[in-house]
């Protein structure tokens, strides 16, 4: 190897690994709300397995980022937040900003828990505790044989290839880690037959929150009827606003020609 050529490598690993750059949040954020709280609480109190069926808006991936934050700190390990594709991982999370606050959600959640490094292809942080936390794909799943997460979360779990938990379950199993699955009902897939399979089950957590059920730390509704009506006036169809804003597993879809008339 060339001089010149062993000098582009090294600068390339390198900046694979660059320390972090200083994050425009360095302050713990606000509080959960007390829904959001309870996952935690929840998770503390030994449930490690909880199916969260949450409607728009409801703040799901925000709040399992502040879940993986805390427990990266107590547990050191490898944790995951998994959505259907890599690449949608990478525009809804990793360059995402918080419209509210109009800081980077990844600033805004870890920005105070002493990130070492920051792999931005990999789309992984390292912390000073020894954790690493990374963003990933259900679409490639089978691409970390031979990792051992002890945290992962299912974002939009509804459209997630169902065979990722199914080659992550045993790892979590032996390794006595904790999964949570956050999304809402598209239809009666594998998404909505969990939710029933395991409604009785004493080792995990199913809820099913909509509109009426979740409240700002004021007691304001998270999404008022005003907001749906204001939807549904500039033409959202409502069978989407079943789906999206009351969790209805059995809104038919756009297209659909029998679906308004059939419940099934």
């Amino acid at each position: 190897m060339t001089a010149a050529k062993k000098k582009r490598v090294t600068k390339k690993k390198a900046t694979r690994g660059r320390k972090i750059e200083p994050m425009r949040n360095l302050e713990a954020p606000p509080f959960l709300r007390d829904y959001q709280q309870a996952v935690l609480d929840r998770l503390n109190n030994g449930i490690k397995r909880q199916l969260l069926i949450w409607h728009r808006r409801a703040g799901k991936d925000v709040t399992s980022l502040e879940v993986a934050g805390q427990q990266l700190q107590k547990r050191i390990g490898s944790y995951w937040h998994m959505f259907p594709k890599h690449a949608q991982a990478r525009r809804a999370l990793w360059t995402g900003i918080d419209a509210h606050s109009g800081e980077p959600f990844i600033d805004r959640a870890f920005g105070h828990r002493g990130v070492k490094k920051v792999y931005q292809t990999d789309m992984m942080l390292e912390f000073e505790c020894g954790s690493t936390w990374q963003l990933l794909g259900s679409d490639n799943y089978d691409r970390h044989v031979g990792s051992n997460p002890c945290g992962v979360v299912f974002s939009e779990w509804a459209l997630c290839d169902p065979r990722a938990w199914d080659y992550i379950r045993p790892i979590l199993t032996e390794n006595d880690g904790w999964a949570i699955f956050i999304t809402t009902f598209r239809g009666r897939n594998h998404a909505y037959q969990m939710s029933r399979q395991l409604a009785n089950n004493p080792h995990w957590h199913v809820e099913i929150l909509t509109v009426d059920d979740t409240k700002r730390h004021d007691g304001s509704p998270v999404v008022t009827r005003e907001d749906i009506e204001i939807e549904r006036a500039a033409g959202m169809p409502e069978w989407l606003i079943r789906q999206e804003f009351y969790c209805d597993p059995s809104a038919p879809r756009s297209g659909s020609i029998y679906g308004r008339f059939l419940r099934f």
